[in-house]
């Protein structure tokens, strides 16, 4: 029983087996205001006006409330009742966001989910007093923000004209919401303005509406735990290179989903590889700017590919180690916490510096230093921060084992932390 005397059902099924995959399940009568036991719900079925389905989701609960009952027809089978019901994720305030819609059909014994205009259904059995939820996949229609107002996901389209597509002018951040709160969000705003006024370009709103309009993204997409990407290109022009012929920047919000790397190498550590592409010079593209032009990325991101690695390390023109394709890197050695600085070509990550702090609170000293791939391959740890990647420790570089070959106690102390802190901090998107 919970606080509020709700008897909790445990489904007896891997948590594993389904990114939703459900650990509890309450029913009760709103209306009126009476328990609902199982044995009422199967047999016989009790004939109520609403029913509501309380279900405890992995991270964070989530809710089924009635939305509309279509009566039993004649023509179909005694004892067999239909429900149409909307799936919610509670929010701070006792309010709820919707999730999806899904329909219920009860009958004796058992009972069926199926999401309407999604190929997965979901079957509740019957098992010696508990129920089994096999497979549960229910969201909302995706919504994409462009220029003020948001479009379906097929419908979301710039022009062919403008140039972030064609020259990939602009400056984008990656952003990640947890336990409905956006992290770092005021951070990453700022990042992007800097990463605009670098290259002059003038943002058509200012900093608070932007934050606004990331929160109601989020909002709009029922996002709970999730990943933002918010671009901003130069707008629309011509075929010229000519900036001036962009008359007005287009903004774009994407709220969705985000897994970078497979979960089995956070628990026992990536192999990497150096790659020969180095890292852009500060006098051609700084590296600090967050551009939409990323190919000197992706040309080290397919190298690592081909040598059969999900990540890279990519060194400056001189030589010292810069970052890796997509996150920055640390090494651990003799206790102290060491990364490259960012005139050596690293970007000025937002995690980086979570970590540096979090460190600090640790007490394990923190240097940026020009680092080499000697220091790399006599590391006693070595991991790498990314807002898509969080942190991921690394166990082999170019052959070389790192440390004991296992995520080391520094390492795993920080994910700890960093972890500790997503789930508690951050812009509320439900207010």
């Amino acid at each position: 029983m919970n606080a509020k005397g709700i008897r909790n059902v445990p489904l007896p099924f891997p948590t594993a087996a389904a990114p939703r995959a459900l650990m509890a399940l309450d029913l009760w009568e709103p209306e009126p205001k009476r328990r609902l036991n199982l044995a009422r719900l199967f047999s016989p079925v009790p004939q109520v006006e609403q029913i509501g389905v309380v279900l405890g989701c992995i991270g964070a609960s989530g809710m089924l409330r009635n939305r509309t009952r279509r009566p039993t027809s004649h023509h179909e089978r005694p004892g067999i009742r239909h429900e149409v019901v909307r799936l919610v994720q509670p929010v701070p305030g006792d309010s709820f966001v919707p999730l999806g819609i899904i329909k219920v059909t009860l009958w004796c014994g058992r009972a069926r989910v199926a999401v309407p205009g999604n190929k997965y259904a979901a079957n509740l059995l019957s098992c010696a007093g508990r129920l089994c939820l096999v497979s549960l996949l229910a969201s909302a229609d995706m919504k994409i923000y462009i220029d003020g107002k948001f479009y379906d996901k097929r419908d979301a389209k710039i022009s062919v004209f403008d140039h972030g597509l064609l020259y990939g002018d602009g400056v984008f951040e990656g952003i990640r919401a947890y336990n409905g709160r956006v992290f770092k969000l005021d951070e990453h705003i700022e990042r992007l303005y800097w990463s605009a006024r670098a290259i002059l370009l003038k943002i058509p709103m200012p900093p608070s509406r932007m934050k606004a309009t990331v929160l109601e993204t989020c909002r709009v997409n029922k996002i709970w735990d999730g990943y933002i990407r918010l671009v901003v290109t130069r707008g629309t022009g011509d075929l010229g290179l000519d900036p001036n012929k962009c008359k007005r920047p287009t903004v774009i919000i994407i709220a969705d989903k985000i897994q970078l790397y497979p979960e089995s190498l956070y628990r026992r550590g990536m192999a990497i590889i150096t790659v020969p592409t180095t890292r852009n010079l500060h006098s051609a593209l700084n590296p600090a700017i967050k551009s939409l032009n990323y190919l000197n990325n992706i040309l080290a991101k397919i190298e690592a590919n081909i040598g059969g690695c999900e990540e890279a390390v990519m060194l400056n023109a001189e030589g010292f180690v810069s970052e890796c394709t997509g996150d920055n890197i640390f090494i651990v050695s003799k206790g102290r916490l060491l990364t490259p600085p960012v005139y050596a070509g690293a970007l000025r990550g937002i995690t980086r510096q979570v970590v540096i702090e979090l460190a600090g609170e640790l007490g394990v000293p923190v240097s940026e230093l020009n680092l080499t791939r000697y220091d790399l391959f006599n590391a006693d740890e070595c991991f790498l921060t990314g807002t898509g990647a969080e942190i991921v420790p690394v166990v082999r570089i170019d052959g070389r084992v790192i440390g004991s070959g296992r995520p080391g106690p520094i390492t795993l102390k920080l994910v700890e932390r960093y972890h500790a802190l997503t789930k508690s901090t951050g812009e509320p998107i439900y207010k």
